[in-house]
């Protein structure tokens, strides 16, 4: 490994463990043991704080982000250095240093030799800025519509600024007051980006890439003054904050372990509102006052400041989720076990009857009075302890609508919206169980798919990860998605396969076979729905392009040209350990074979000569265009549907929770589409087809091509026949 490249590595193979089989648990009493006996680091060796730092201007001694397109940016913070890695051999790449005051910049030009178009398995360095005086807290790549924009919030000399630098532009936003904590938090989307703090504030900005600014005020339009009037002016008004205007945007969330709860993508911003909030909310829905600005956004029923939430038919994952849906159950439970011995002799039985001679029911009646009161003492303690972590607020940041309000099971310690497709995932507030929503139909409804368990012990998730991996085998698309999570103390990583479509098992199993396209998989290669990798001190999950994967010598075999569409994909998994392990990882069953050593410190000086002093540095500098448009192409929601109806698999057709249907639209054009789907949540004309038909019907014979043509095509749905 030279100074500017890292090649990658084969280790010691591992593989997950499937959730709740004694093997994993077993595993993970073993890791637990060994990271016992070697829980301090060796010397030399970085830790990757998870603890907030105790002040302001502390920050953790190293910081790991993930780029759109793969990229990994490290912040070192006793060098004061930001690098990036590519995984493209690139040209010339920029060395910058800061050694005046905080506004002066020398850049230098600096150029590696021989690069390849295609070198495989190789990080590059290409990209690499000292900042002298900065604690960097948090760092984000936003996807913008024009391009990459590079955002890190850092403090110096007293204060907290957040810098956002694309191109050759670069602004700086200091931040007020009110957003100091101890743990500042970065997350950006296509047109936004949101700062927040450890006490709960949500500062947030909108992206606008004109010629002299990246970032502004995202009310300064004044498309969210219906967001301002029912949540930022209330919060002004409560703390007395002084540094805000009418284009501020502030709300306020629920933290867990001094983190905000929070999560934006697209213009949708999730968080977990105060009850101050969700009073103010509801008070507001029921006022008759026509001058009131109420927020946009259909309810079902006058006054109703909730939105329908739809639960599957009755059966055990109904009452396991319906337990811990009506708190008024609590208040119940109270009220029956403070009835103490004598209200139930006068409740069940009458005058002078056998209750007062039986010295046994006296027993047994009060045992039932203690045990109703022990059981809802337990419930309530664990709900005054969930506190403010029990409502779920989506908000459409475009235009202020206000999507969907509801009180999931459970509590919440984490929130986290799919970027692939509307999907939410909740963790629960003790961290053993996630909660899957299907936001499909907001601002009308919002369904309950789903009940993931994560373990029976309590733990705080550090992240919620979503993945898809698609790539082509054989000419045919191949993909699965699903999500995982890191414990914060261990660094397990658990992870969820959600919807695994055609040929899943083959999909991107390229760290377990060592080959491209391998023919056959091996038996400790199968596929998992559920695995887990205990105690391996995991803190960071990233999506990898297809470089990353491929072996270094097909780059002079002439493979890699033709391959090179497919190699830009992020469709390799991989995460993060303490020790700056950057581990491949399979989703389809957990397995590890690969690994890059990331830099303890800052690559050695690199040989540069004198170049032009530029104003700004550019973080992009190695991109052609910095754009990540290509990316985003293949980061499309899942458009696939698989329906087996044959054995051993069940009649999905006569499913009650599932309805096939085509559209039905007064009109053949194109408008009649658009008209439909310009406003998100519009009802759309269908028609139902039932499969009820008993007559005969012949599959038709049909060769590999014409499949291959159909399932490019999409789902085909032929009803079944019947006698006329």
């Amino acid at each position: 490994m030279s100074g500017t490249q890292i090649h990658k590595v084969l280790t010691h193979a591992q593989g997950g463990q499937r959730l709740g089989t004694s093997s994993a648990t077993w595993n993970k009493i073993k890791q637990a043991a060994a990271d016992t006996r070697n829980k301090h680091p060796g010397p030399g060796e970085p830790v990757l704080e998870t603890k907030p730092a105790s002040c302001l201007e502390s920050a953790p001694p190293v910081l790991v982000e993930n780029g759109p397109n793969g990229e990994v940016c490290i912040w070192y913070e006793a060098q004061h250095t930001y690098e990036i890695w590519n995984w493209r051999a690139a040209g010339p790449y920029a060395l910058h240093r800061e050694d005046g005051p905080v506004h002066t910049h020398d850049f230098y030009d600096a150029a590696t030799t021989g690069a390849e178009p295609y070198s495989g398995d190789t990080l590059a360095l290409v990209s690499r800025f000292e900042a002298p005086g900065r604690a960097v807290a948090a760092m984000a790549f936003v996807a913008a519509e024009n391009g990459s924009i590079f955002v890190s919030a850092y403090a110096h000399a007293g204060h907290f600024y957040v810098e956002a630098r694309a191109d050759s532009r670069v602004q700086e936003f200091l931040l007020p007051a009110y957003l100091l904590g101890s743990d500042i938090l970065l997350k950006g989307s296509l047109r936004f980006v949101v700062v927040s703090s450890s006490s709960g504030f949500l500062y947030v900005l909108r992206c606008i890439e004109t010629p002299d600014a990246l970032l502004e005020e995202a009310n300064c339009d004044g498309s969210l003054q219906a967001v301002y009037s029912h949540s930022t002016r209330t919060l002004v008004e409560k703390y007395g904050i002084e540094d805000t205007s009418s284009s501020t945007i502030l709300l306020k969330t629920a933290t867990f372990d001094g983190s905000a709860i929070y999560d934006i993508v697209g213009t949708w911003l999730v968080y977990c509102p105060m009850r101050m909030e969700t009073e103010y909310y509801k008070s507001l829905m029921r006022s008759t006052d026509e001058s009131c600005l109420k927020p946009k956004g259909p309810r079902t029923g006058a006054g109703n400041a909730y939105t329908s939430v739809k639960l599957p038919p009755k059966g055990p994952l109904f009452f396991r989720a319906a337990s811990s849906l009506a708190n008024s159950a609590i208040d119940r439970l109270f009220k029956l076990s403070q009835i103490g011995t004598k209200k139930v002799k006068t409740y069940w039985s009458p005058e002078h009857s056998f209750f007062d001679k039986d010295v046994s029911l006296h027993t047994i009646s009060t045992s039932v009075s203690n045990a109703l009161y022990s059981t809802a003492s337990k419930i309530k303690k664990q709900a005054d302890m969930i506190g403010e972590n029990e409502t779920v607020k989506i908000i459409d940041l475009s235009n202020g609508q206000i999507m969907a309000t509801f009180k999931p099971p459970g509590g919440i310690s984490h929130l986290s919206l799919s970027s692939y497709d509307l999907l939410l995932a909740q963790a629960t507030y003790r961290g053993d169980s996630f909660y899957l929503w299907d936001l499909y139909k907001l601002p009308n409804e919002v369904s309950f798919v789903g009940k993931f368990v994560r373990g029976k012990t309590s733990a705080v998730i550090k992240e919620i990860f979503w993945f898809v991996n698609n790539k082509a085998l054989d000419g045919l698309p191949v993909t699965n998605s699903g999500f995982g999570c890191i414990s914060k103390k261990t660094g397990s990583v658990h992870w969820y396969n959600i919807n695994y479509l055609f040929c899943a098992n083959e999909n991107d199993n390229f760290p377990n076979t060592m080959e491209l396209l391998p023919q056959t998989i091996p038996k400790n290669g199968q596929f998992l729905d559920s695995w887990i990798l205990p105690s391996i001190n995991a803190v960071k999950l990233l999506k990898l392009p297809g470089f990353s994967n491929m072996p270094n010598n097909m780059s002079h075999d002439g493979l890699a040209p033709s391959l090179s569409l497919d190699l830009h994909r992020c469709n390799q998994l991989a995460f993060i350990d303490s020790a700056l392990n950057l581990r491949l990882v399979s989703p389809m069953n957990g397995k590890h074979t690969f690994k890059y050593k990331l830099n303890q410190k800052p690559a050695a000086s690199i040989a540069y000569s004198d170049g032009p002093s530029y104003s700004t540095w550019n973080p992009f500098a190695y991109s052609d265009t910095g754009s990540c448009h290509t990316q985003q192409n293949f980061d499309a929601p899942l458009s696939q549907t698989e329906i087996e109806t044959c054995n051993p698999f069940p009649g999905i057709t006569k499913d009650r929770n599932v309805t096939i249907s085509s559209y039905a639209f007064n009109s053949n054009k194109r408008d009649s589409f658009w008209d439909y789907f310009s406003t998100f949540g519009n009802e759309v004309p269908q028609s139902v087809h039932e499969f009820t038909g008993s007559g005969k019907y012949e599959t038709p014979n049909l060769s590999s091509e014409d499949l291959e043509e159909h399932l490019k095509e999409g789902l085909i749905i032929i009803p079944e026949a019947t006698d006329d």
